[in-house]
Parts: C-alpha cells; structure tokens; sequence
C-alpha cells in the first residue's frame, strides 16, 4: 500500500485527467485507501458502462490526486467521498489522477457519450 505521500508532486505514476458528469447513480466507481490524512485514495473498481468507464476511462488502482481542483491528499476516505457526494446531479467533476500500471506519457481521456 501506498503510504506517506502526503502532496501530488509526490505521489508516483504519469497523470490522467479525467471529466465526469454525475448522474442520478452516481459516478459509477468505488474508493480505497485513505484511512488517515496523508494515505492516497484510489479507484477501487470502476462499473462498466458508467461515467467513470465511458466518459473518464479510470481503471481500479487509478491514484486520486484532485476533484475539481482540491487536492484530496490531506482528506480520508471520508472526506473525499463527502466531496462527491456534494457534487449535484448532472454536475462536472473534473479529475486528477496517477495512473501506476500503464507508463506512457501523460494524456487527457477524451470521453465517450453516457447512455
């Protein structure tokens, strides 16, 4: 498990910047991690054929750095979960995230429509 990195600058892997729209379900992705201030968030899994999948292309493991520009870092688990619970139906939720298993250089999903 990741631990001890308490900014982005050092949490590892290239970044992926992903935008979602939330929908009457959701985001369609579940978190791990972030048991105390400082422990990275990360997608735990992703449901296919939900914003998270189509529109933003995470992959469970993805490292969650920003929501809509806050750095999540010094949040638990809790506090970022309240972050996306405060985001309104059919708002954008525009993300930063490390993506440690695939290297490449960094890139911006470019999302496909939600039906």
């Amino acid at each position: 498990m990741l631990s001890g990195y308490g900014s982005p600058v050092q949490v590892p892997g290239r970044i992926v910047t992903a935008t979602l729209y939330k929908t009457t379900k959701g985001f369609g992705f579940t978190l791990s991690g972030g048991d105390k201030s400082g422990q990275p968030v990360l997608i735990k899994s992703v449901k296919q054929g939900s914003p998270a999948d189509t529109q933003g292309g995470l992959l469970a493991g993805d490292i969650l750095v920003k929501v809509n520009g806050q750095i999540v870092s010094n949040l638990t688990h809790t506090g970022v979960v309240q972050l996306f619970k405060a985001i309104p139906n059919g708002a954008e939720a525009r993300l930063e995230l490390r993506r440690m298993d695939q290297p490449g250089p960094d890139y911006q999903h470019q999302p496909q429509p939600y039906q």
